[in-house]
């Protein structure tokens, strides 16, 4: 088990004024879903989907790429057990497009009594499920991080008086280069993200290497 190392990136605070779609001009809208004028903003100083239009909004970070090696990390100020409530952390996005997206996926989505998470690949914006947890609660301050490192994918929550836990894994060697990262929100605007963080990880076996404290 590798020590961890401080490469953590503190990719978007949304500390200004509101803002989007997208969140700055650093952001890019749409990674599985392409509506124009649809996507995260900045709202309060917290990042969230836009009020009206479709179901699922999301924005990707076009500025610089991560990897292969990587982890996205987002804390949430905001969530409600309502039901279709979902967030979406994607890592090594490439090709993205209405039909063309590639990448992998963590998906946290509140079913009707349960919040079911899942690892997913998309092939050109086509999505394989990898890895499912039945139930997973997650609330209003917690944690969640995505990470890929080699062909492993792992999914891990911090709640908010508690420590990093690894929630599921998945092996997966479709997409092994450097790509975007993205966030899609769901449903509503009852998901809201403080801070957002971003690392590109050394290369090796490491299993636990830059959570955020």
């Amino acid at each position: 088990m590798a020590t961890p190392q401080t490469l953590k990136l503190l990719l978007d605070d949304f500390n200004r004024a509101n803002e989007g779609p997208p969140p700055s001009n650093s952001w890019t809208n749409g990674i599985t879903t392409f509506v124009a004028g649809e996507g995260l903003v900045v709202s309060g100083n917290k990042v969230t989907r836009k009020a009206t239009g479709g179901f699922e909004q999301g924005s990707y970070w076009s500025a610089a790429d991560f990897g292969p090696n990587v982890e996205l990390v987002a804390e949430m100020s905001d969530w409600t057990n309502t039901f279709n409530n979902g967030l979406h952390l994607f890592l090594a996005l490439a090709n993205i497009g209405s039909t063309s997206t590639d990448g992998y996926s963590l998906e946290v989505e509140r079913a009707a009594a349960t919040t079911p998470w899942a690892i997913q690949r998309s092939d050109n914006n086509s999505k394989t499920q990898l890895a499912t947890v039945a139930n997973q609660a997650v609330a209003s301050g917690d944690m969640i991080a995505f990470q890929r490192i080699g062909n492993t994918l792992i999914g891990w929550l911090k709640p908010v008086a508690g420590a990093w836990t690894q929630i599921l894994s998945a092996s997966d060697s479709t997409y092994t280069a450097a790509g975007k990262v993205g966030i899609e929100i769901k449903n509503n605007q009852e998901t809201k993200l403080t801070n957002v963080w971003a690392a590109s990880l050394p290369a090796g076996s490491q299993t636990y290497v830059a959570l955020r404290p």
